[in-house]
């Protein structure tokens, strides 16, 4: 120590303190690096992954209504801002040395990081519009063939994918009344374009044997909707052999056609009433058909007139499969007796 206090000179005593006792004052650590992360987030009606974009900036075109999120920690300097065009905004922090920062892009515009007035990173974003899906009749709707159901061929599309499709169904002859809305099935995978074919099957329904208008209405992510140009076509109906089962379609239809004419109706229902032979005196017949008169004439509710359609259908189904049932009983028996007969010969 002595040599060296002898090396060190006149100022030796405090430079052998300085290096024993290290300063107070030494030079400041060094910040931590700037970190700057940067995503953009699409909305849920897409369907599509996050984006990460380059901390270097750069362009590029996003979905309506996607968010753009910024974390910023490390580096020196004061709290950093978040500019959209012109406006500026300081960044929230999160903790000491970190700050976060999001906004929802609606619009083309240039987003950029700055720190005590020097541009850290920026990003010029396009806005892509969601666009209504489209849809259409891949070909005219039409009886099957086969059954008693319709073919209603489809096609669809929608940037980001068909989410729902229905067929609205309308009476011709009162298009401004209540629609018959059926919903149609969807090939999983929510695909941009989207085929197929629907075959509903609406021959008990009171608009059987009618003409109807249908349209498709297509459905996306963003609950928009694309409606295709209608279509014509007479639903097909059950073929009914039954004399009274006949009789009471026709009821059915007319209150279809006009719901207020229920006076028609019940004169119609009162005259098979009063011929209980057309339908073999069947008692059970008889009772419901007055249920059926007295619901018409009783009950105003618009809902009755639904009803009295449905006791009519149920009827005219008894009778036609009563009859249907007895004549294979009469058969059966015919068969049987003649097989006996032919028995009996061969003694």
């Amino acid at each position: 120590l002595a040599a060296a206090l002898v090396v060190a000179g006149d100022n030796g005593e405090e430079r052998i303190r300085r290096a024993l006792w290290p300063s107070l004052h030494a030079a400041p650590l060094a910040a931590p690096a700037l970190r700057l992360e940067a995503w953009v987030t699409p909305p849920a009606y897409t369907g599509a992954a996050p984006i990460f974009l380059d901390p270097a900036g750069g362009a590029l075109t996003v979905p309506q209504g996607a968010r753009l999120q910024i974390a910023l920690s490390g580096g020196r300097g004061g709290v950093p801002e978040l500019r959209r065009d012109e406006v500026a905004a300081p960044m929230p922090q999160l903790e000491p040395g970190s700050y976060a920062a999001e906004a929802v892009l609606e619009r083309g515009e240039r987003v950029a990081i700055l720190r005590d007035g020097r541009e850290l990173a920026a990003w010029s974003f396009g806005v892509q519009a969601d666009a209504p899906p489209s849809v259409a009749f891949a070909e005219p709707p039409e009886p099957s063939g086969r059954g008693l159901s319709i073919r209603l061929p489809w096609r669809a599309e929608d940037d980001w994918g068909v989410a729902a499709l229905r067929a609205e169904i309308r009476l011709a002859a009162r298009p401004e009344g209540g629609a018959l809305v059926l919903d149609l099935p969807l090939p999983g995978g929510n695909p941009r374009q989207l085929r197929g074919v629907a075959q509903p099957d609406l021959s008990a329904h009171p608009w059987a044997g009618l003409p109807v208008q249908i349209r498709l209405i297509a459905r996306d992510g963003a609950q928009q909707e694309g409606w295709s140009v209608p279509a014509g076509l007479t639903l097909p109906e059950r073929s009914f052999t039954h004399p009274v089962a006949r009789a009471l379609m026709e009821l059915r239809k007319g209150l279809s056609v006009d719901p207020a004419a229920r006076e028609p109706a019940r004169l119609g229902l009162d005259a098979l009433a009063a011929r209980p032979e057309a339908f073999e005196n069947d008692i059970t017949t008889f009772l419901a058909l007055r249920v059926t008169r007295h619901r018409l004439q009783r009950d105003r509710r618009p809902e009755a007139v639904v009803e009295a359609q449905g006791l009519m259908w149920q009827i005219a189904v008894a009778l036609e499969e009563g009859r249907t049932d007895r004549t294979a009983r009469a058969l059966a028996e015919a068969r049987e007796a003649l097989r006996e007969a032919l028995a009996e010969a061969e003694r």
